[in-house]
């Protein structure tokens, strides 16, 4: 007589093996995403200022990071930190941030360990990323706006007719569209809301875009740079530049194509800077210029953004 299971329990116990192993195998695929966002992202630590309830540490992050991953974080900070100079809370500022600004985040262990995100969530930049990749307008720059200007994406683009729009995607899924009136600056292109009392948005030369109202910067944005983007071919500089060294070509400044690529020069305004054949003089007449569009009633930039600060 033959010991253990007769041949159909023998197949019966080699395919409950085989399911086993396959759903051993499906559960480490499954979780292997969750673990790896748990990973602390790559920081450096740039300040420790106060002591025991005060303490503070201000942490520099190469980039936005999920939530899991600050936590994983904040705990491995907290567990390492010598006998007495256990931190109260932990800032998270992103590349470019003043220490002296709101951080992006932050995780307080008073009582029981919070996490605080005052900017756009790693998981809403992913998101606006992915619709902007899709976006099929022609896209002259995006940016994203974080505190003290409401949180979101703001898109500038142009139509067919070569009118420029901005259109501002908050976090709340609330979108305003605004025409713009493009002038280009030494320090870049100028994008002045119609209707607005002297709105207006600066795609600097650098990169971020700065929000203002007159003579008073909000708020600045930062440039959201897709894989698919490329330089632009060449620079237009500002008109008062090129006059200035018209007589000096082999002295003029050249700018980087990084530096150039907030907003992509369009055609039009380059074929006002490129040298033509002489047209036959023409006879002069006088042109009437058109009287100035009715300011519309509605909420300027800085309106939206003193909402934000007074909640």
């Amino acid at each position: 007589m033959t010991r253990g299971c007769p041949s159909v329990a023998v197949t019966r116990c080699r395919v409950g093996s085989t399911m086993r192993l396959l759903r051993l195998f499906l559960f480490l695929i499954l979780s292997a995403p969750a673990m790896a966002a748990e990973a602390p992202p790559a920081y450096k630590i740039v300040s420790e200022d106060g002591a025991g309830d005060t303490r503070a540490i201000a942490v520099r992050l190469d980039d936005r990071a999920p939530e899991a991953g600050l936590k994983a974080l904040a705990f491995a900070l907290r567990d390492k930190a010598k006998p007495g100079k256990t931190p109260a809370v932990i800032r998270f500022y992103l590349p470019g941030m003043a220490l002296s600004a709101a951080p992006w985040a932050q995780m307080r262990f008073q009582d029981q360990a919070q996490l605080e995100i005052n900017g756009l969530r790693y998981e809403e930049v992913q998101a606006f990323a992915a619709e902007t990749a899709a976006d099929t307008r022609d896209i002259l720059g995006v940016w994203l706006t974080a505190a003290p200007a409401l949180p979101g994406r703001l898109t500038i683009w142009r139509n067919a007719k070569g009118q420029r729009f901005a259109e501002w995607h908050l976090r709340t899924g609330k979108k305003t569209v605004d025409e713009l009136i493009e002038v280009k600056t030494q320090r870049g292109r100028r994008y002045e809301i119609k209707g607005s009392e002297g709105g207006y948005y600066l795609a600097t030369w650098a990169g971020p875009l700065e929000l203002g109202e007159g003579k008073v910067v909000i708020a600045s944005a930062e440039r959201l740079i897709l894989p698919k983007e490329q330089p632009p071919v060449a620079a237009t500089p500002p008109p008062a530049a090129a006059a200035a060294t018209a007589h000096a070509p082999a002295a003029a400044p050249q700018l980087a194509p990084q530096a150039l690529a907030p907003v992509t020069a369009d055609a039009g305004q380059s074929a006002l800077t490129t040298p033509a054949v002489k047209a036959p003089p023409r006879r002069k007449r006088s042109v009437q210029k058109p009287a100035p569009a009715a300011k519309k009633k509605g909420e300027s930039v800085a309106e939206a953004i003193r909402e934000t600060m007074s909640r």
